[in-house]
């Protein structure tokens, strides 16, 4: 399967008391796409790290109307600088 139903995605994280930022996102997804790699923001997420908890919310824009079910699975690496003590 390809991702050619889909036009684009982004990824924001967010947690209490802090606003919304977004992590990662791609335009334009190529119709033959069998993987799709983000492009990923320069924001320091130490923050939400130290939260509690935080959420990630994908947003997406797809090119036409999906009648099945689909999968997708998603590999993530954060990169953690820390400080310290």
């Amino acid at each position: 399967m390809t991702f050619s139903f889909l036009r684009s995605i982004a990824i924001d994280i967010s947690a209490p008391g802090l606003d919304t930022i977004q992590l990662a996102y791609i335009d334009d997804i190529p119709t033959d796409a069998k993987e799709i790699y983000l492009n990923t923001t320069d924001q320091h997420l130490d923050a939400y790290i130290k939260q509690d908890s935080y959420n990630l919310d994908f947003k997406t824009v797809i090119k036409e109307i999906i009648t099945r079910d689909v999968d997708l699975k998603a590999e993530m690496r954060f990169q953690v600088t820390a400080d310290p003590l």
